[in-house]
């Protein structure tokens, strides 16, 4: 993929728990302060794309609700909604949009209130799935992990690496909600939500928003002296769905991690820092495997044996992922790519990792009925 779909800027509103704000106002602020980032105006803004959101957004004309709110006429206009894996999508779709002459500037803002607003979810595992006890995302994932024990072993020591890790990059990011130092005998001592899944596995839920200017490589060197390029990105749904009785240890970046990889011209060992979605310590476990940083089943070795830290050989989530930093809804995936950014741009403060040239960040979203998740997007961002 050529650089010519860019990133100008960014910006991060400090998450809250039950902060009693509405979805319009948290997009509001994200909006705004991307803008004041770029010094773009909003007349300069032609295209809109922002998240379906579990609280708030509930509307099917949210895109158009939106745009409303912030006062905008843009002519082109979008929603996405497949989970997690909105932002990182719709860093691709702004960009695919501009590439094909329908908009030159595109707003990418996300922002949603689980805390505040929860709205009713329907389909096939909410009416024939959790009815029976899996108890939301918690059991849903203690699945995966229960399957995964049997076929590989156990991958709780990984699992507690990931937590302590991502835990020691939020005590050195102000924007994050978790920053009280983690032990391995706080990790073990925490209680059990799922089966094999413990409270320091789990996000937290909080209210926020977050967003970015993509616009032309052109435009973007013209904004700012840091631009980020995406230059490889590929997405895989309802993997393996002719499968009657697939392994749920298997996920869809085994199919879009080396589409984004190859379509950037790298390998996994050029890759300066990975910044996968992470509503579970378990999907990191599965994400490097089928990434291709290693073979599957070898995930937990593969972390026991990586320095992951800032300073590491393969920096992981440095913001302290959504497990410390806190998941704002639907809005969350957009955690990992405004972490990439901020490490490309020079801007990670104590966390930064040494002169980064690129970033593998991923997004995910849904637990599909008696399945692993449903979405596994892949994008590869550089300087």
């Amino acid at each position: 993929m050529d650089r010519e779909i860019a990133i100008a800027g960014y910006y991060e509103a400090p998450s809250k728990r039950k902060s009693g704000r509405d979805i319009f106002d948290w997009l509001s602020e994200a909006a705004s302060g991307a803008m004041r980032a770029t010094g773009v105006e909003k007349a300069e803004i032609d295209g809109l794309i922002t998240n379906a959101a579990l609280g708030g957004g509930g509307s099917p004309f949210w895109s158009i609700l939106a745009a409303e709110a912030l006062g905008m006429s843009p002519g082109w206009l979008e929603s996405v909604d497949i989970g997690g894996g909105s932002p990182v999508a719709a860093i691709a779709r702004a960009g695919a949009a501009i590439k094909a002459g329908f908009a030159e500037t595109v707003l990418v803002a996300m922002a949603d209130v689980p805390t505040i607003e929860p709205k009713k979810q329907v389909g096939y595992r909410v009416e024939f799935e959790e009815a029976y006890g899996p108890a939301g995302p918690p059991g849903l994932f203690g699945l995966i992990v229960n399957r995964y024990k049997h076929q590989y072993g156990d991958p709780g020591e990984a699992m507690c690496k990931i937590a302590m890790t991502q835990r020691r990059h939020a005590e050195l990011n102000p924007l994050a909600l978790l920053r009280t130092p983690m032990t391995r005998e706080d990790y073990y001592a925490s209680k059990i939500i799922g089966e094999g899944i413990r409270l320091l596995d789990c996000v937290m839920h909080c209210d926020g928003g977050l967003a970015l200017i993509v616009t032309s490589g052109k435009r973007a060197r013209q904004l700012t002296d840091k631009p980020v390029y995406l230059t490889g990105y590929s997405e895989s749904h309802n993997f393996d769905a002719a499968n009657p009785l697939p392994d749920v240890t298997k996920t869809g970046f085994s199919v879009s991690g080396p589409k984004a990889l190859a379509m950037a011209g790298l390998r996994h060992d050029d890759v300066d820092q990975l910044q996968p979605y992470d509503d579970f310590t378990v999907a990191l476990v599965l994400a490097v495997e089928d990434l291709g940083f290693c073979a599957k089943g070898e995930g937990p070795a593969f972390i026991a044996a990586t320095d992951l830290s800032h300073l590491g050989k393969l920096p992981l989530n440095t913001g302290g992922g959504q497990i410390s930093a806190g998941q704002p809804g639907l809005s969350a995936g957009m955690i990992q790519p405004v972490e990439a950014i901020r490490q490309l741009r020079g801007e990670g403060g104590d966390r930064q990792i040494p002169n980064p040239k690129n970033a593998l960040v991923t997004g995910i979203g849904y637990v599909n009925y008696l399945r692993n998740w449903n979405t596994s997007v892949a994008a590869v961002l550089e300087v």
